[in-house]
């Protein structure tokens, strides 16, 4: 595993940073990928959460340092590394208390494929020239307004 290969050294703080984030992403990863909580683990899978919650912190506050950080602490930071910290820890317990099941359920297939139709749509729809927002704005909102989703 990566936890035991990864050594780092004590007097770089931002290697030590780096390889701590490492440390706490395989943790987090362990935990986004359950997806059925049997009854008779229900107790453990709490605890787990609590730990995500907390790993999620600490991933956050080590990679703030180290890969989010260009000219200031987390300005790198991207939707996805967002996205694990302030949303995944509140969406897992909702999941959780209603279904009694793990964020392994779900894939990014649906946001992948509204960024995809965005972009598209960027590329396609706009001129370029004038105010491109209000003209990617009106056609996102026409493609939002009139798909099926399934």
């Amino acid at each position: 595993m990566i936890e035991e290969s990864i050594e780092c050294d004590d007097n770089n703080p931002e290697m030590r940073d780096f390889v701590k984030a490492c440390k706490v992403w395989t943790k987090i990863t362990k935990f986004i990928n359950i997806t059925k909580v049997p009854d008779d683990k229900v107790d453990a899978y709490k605890t787990a959460l609590e730990d995500f919650n907390k790993n999620a912190v600490l991933f956050y506050k080590h990679g703030g340092t180290t890969f989010m950080k260009g000219e200031q602490i987390g300005d790198k930071e991207t939707f996805y590394l967002h996205v694990v910290r302030n949303y995944l820890p509140q969406i897992a317990k909702n999941v959780f208390e209603k279904c009694q099941f793990g964020l392994g359920v779900f894939t990014m297939q649906g946001f992948e494929h509204r960024n995809k139709q965005s972009k598209r749509l960027f590329k396609n729809k706009t001129n370029t020239a004038g105010n491109i927002v209000l003209q990617s704005i009106k056609a996102l909102h026409s493609l939002f307004k009139h798909s099926v989703n399934m």
